[in-house]
């Protein structure tokens, strides 16, 4: 459950409540109510409209996406109670041109009323562990160690150091 939402630092009243989210692996975009697409884009650009030829995906100009600041927070509390951040660059913001509009891009942020879902634009920035027995998630940042990986090598560290 994500606690707020904030885009380039800043929210909306809708933005900052409590938001259940559904992350898949399988899935490159991220989707949300109608409304939270809507407030979202907003705080991106005012340019970003939806693109009527794909219902719930939006787009702008090509010619401008490139320039456009959209580092979109999710905090989420973990189990300790300590918040913590899973962010998506702005360089995840173009999907790319629209095949029936080629100067038109489409951006990240999709609308589907009744869906939440966060998929690879989050997830390839994060180490993830998938616990489903214990219907819980864990994040590291893959520009950091994350403590199975440096115990593995503490561990190849010690090994080379016994000789064996």
């Amino acid at each position: 459950t994500a606690s707020k939402i904030t885009v380039n630092g800043q929210t909306t009243s809708l933005l900052d409540s409590t938001l259940d989210i559904i992350f898949d692996s399988g899935t490159s975009n991220i989707v949300f109510d109608t409304d939270i697409a809507n407030a979202m884009n907003a705080l991106i650009s005012p340019d970003i409209q939806p693109f009527a030829a794909e219902p719930g995906a939006f787009g702008l100009p090509c010619s401008e996406i490139g320039n456009l600041p959209a580092v979109i927070d999710f905090t989420f509390t973990s189990q300790e109670g300590v918040p913590f951040n899973l962010t998506i660059p702005s360089t995840e913001l173009n999907v790319g041109p629209f095949t029936s509009d080629p100067s038109t891009c489409q951006t990240l942020i999709n609308a589907f009323d009744g869906l939440n879902l966060v998929g690879g634009s989050v997830l390839k920035h994060y180490y993830s562990v998938w616990d489903v027995g214990n219907q819980r998630l864990g994040f590291a940042s893959n520009g950091e160690y994350c403590f199975w990986y440096r115990f593995r090598q503490k561990l190849i560290y010690n090994h080379s150091w016994a000789g064996l």
